[in-house]
């Protein structure tokens, strides 16, 4: 259907099909394994309607989206939700964020949950290096902000924590 709404640009389907997709992921669903099974076909099915195209900023989009989003709907279906996923889904997800970044290196927000994945899974350099980067690319974003935040004060640098805090809070 999102092709006959515009059949000349198949990565905007692409794109707008993998965010309605994820948009069924439910934090409280009672069958996490099923849920992530169907959204999982959804970004599929999504995908496969720019095989067929060249690889251009578009479909790179749409491509590090669906990696990210794999990644994301991977610590969401944990049990208890991302606060109870296992380091071994965190890694899981983290593999996923690698290829959303080597396929569109400029976007924030997969470097962001990739430090996102290093905090949770204790590699704090790691976590201080993708939040960093994902702040750069947009300076706007808040989560990057808190994150790095939460790895200073696991590290004990309790100053830069205030200072990114502060950083944050002057930000808007």
């Amino acid at each position: 259907q999102l092709m006959q709404w515009n059949p000349r640009r198949p990565e905007l389907a692409a794109f707008l099909g993998s965010r309605l997709g994820m948009s069924g992921v439910k934090d409280k669903s009672k069958d996490k394994a099923g849920d992530r099974a169907q959204v999982g076909a959804k970004l599929a099915s999504a995908l496969a309607l720019v095989d067929e195209v060249e690889r251009t900023r578009p479909r790179l989009a749409v491509e590090s989206f669906n990696c990210r989003a794999r990644g994301i709907l991977a610590v969401r279906s944990a049990e208890g939700g991302a606060r109870d996923a296992t380091p071994a889904t965190w890694e899981e997800a983290r593999a996923e964020f690698l290829k959303a970044v080597s396929t569109l290196p400029t976007s924030a927000n997969a470097r962001f949950w990739l430090g996102m994945a290093g905090l949770e899974l204790s590699k704090l350099e790691e976590a201080l290096k993708y939040l960093n980067h994902s702040l750069v690319l947009d300076p706007d974003f808040k989560g990057p902000y808190v994150n790095l935040g939460a790895v200073y004060l696991r590290l004990g640098k309790f100053d830069r924590a205030i200072q990114v805090s502060n950083a944050c809070l002057a930000r808007f």
